[in-house]
C-alpha cells in the first residue's frame, strides 16, 4: 500500500497558508478571550466571498474549551467551556459544540451553491461573531469528493470514522483522505487492511491535525489505535 499524500497541522496553527488535501478549506479559529473567530482561506484572508462547489470547514480552538473555563469567571472567555459555531445557508447546516469543549477541532466537509448567501456565528456571542459571506454566480472549485473521511481520536480515547457525517460500514475501492484530529497524547489512529502492514496516521504522542491519502483496495479493513479494539469496515469494487 502506498501513501499519497501526508500533511500535518500543529494544534496551534491551524490557520492560513496550509493546503489540504483533496478540498479547498474554509478556516474557523477561535479567540480564547472573547469567544470569537476569524474566517480565512487556504491563502490566509478573511472570506467575503468564495467559488461555488466542495470545501472542507475546518474549526479549531487554541485548546480544550473545557479546560480553559473557569466558572467563576464572568464574561466570553472560552466561549463558557464550549463554543456555539453555526454556519448554514442553501444546502448547508454545520453546528458544533465541540464535544462540548472536550475537542480542540473538526473538520466538516460543505458544498456551497452559487449565488448563495451564507452566515456564521457563535451562539454564545452572535452580536460579536455573526457575519455573512457570498458565494459567486461563475466558476468553480470542482465537484464534491467522494474521498475524504473524517477521523477522531478523543481525549480520552475514543476513535470515530466518518463520511458525510455517517460512521463508515463501507466504502469503494480507491483513494480515499482520512483526515485526523487527535486530541490524545497517550493513544493513535491506524488504518490496516486484513493480512497488510498496518499504516500509522497518528502516534501516541502526536497532537493535531494529519492528513493521509491511501488508496484502499477491495477486502476487510480496520482502524484502532495499537494495543486497543478494532473497528471493521469493508471496501467493495
Amino acid at each position: 500500500m502506498r501513501l499519497i499524500a501526508i500533511a500535518a497541522v500543529a494544534a496551534a496553527a491551524f490557520g492560513a497558508g496550509v493546503a489540504r488535501a483533496g478540498l479547498p478549506s474554509l478556516y474557523v479559529n477561535y479567540k480564547t478571550e472573547t469567544c470569537t473567530f476569524s474566517l480565512t482561506n487556504d491563502a490566509g484572508k478573511s472570506v467575503h466571498t468564495i467559488l461555488p462547489g466542495a470545501y472542507q470547514v475546518v474549526i479549531a480552538t487554541s485548546g480544550t474549551f473545557g479546560d480553559y473555563y473557569v466558572s467563576d469567571v464572568t464574561g466570553l472567555r472560552a466561549c463558557k467551556g464550549f463554543v456555539g459555531f453555526r454556519l448554514t445557508g442553501p444546502g448547508v447546516n454545520i453546528t458544533t459544540t465541540l464535544d462540548n469543549g472536550d475537542s480542540s477541532g473538526e473538520i466538516d466537509p460543505a458544498t456551497f451553491k452559487a449565488g448563495g448567501t451564507y452566515t456564521v456565528q457563535d451562539d454564545h456571542n452572535v452580536a460579536g461573531t455573526k457575519r455573512s459571506f457570498t458565494v459567486g454566480t461563475s466558476g468553480s472549485v470542482g465537484e464534491a469528493l467522494p474521498g475524504l473521511l473524517v477521523a477522531t481520536v478523543s481525549s480520552q480515547g475514543k476513535l470515530k470514522l466518518t463520511h458525510n457525517d455517517r460512521p463508515v460500514a463501507s466504502l469503494k475501492q480507491g483513494k480515499w483522505t482520512f483526515s485526523v484530529r487527535d486530541d490524545s497524547k497517550t493513544r493513535g489512529f491506524t488504518i490496516q487492511q486484513l493480512g497488510k502492514s498496518p499504516v500509522t496516521v497518528t502516534a501516541g504522542s502526536f497532537f493535531g491535525f494529519r492528513e493521509v491519502t491511501i488508496r484502499l483496495q477491495p477486502g476487510e479493513w480496520t482502524f484502532y489505535s495499537p494495543g486497543h479494539a478494532k473497528t471493521s469496515f469493508r471496501v467493495v469494487p
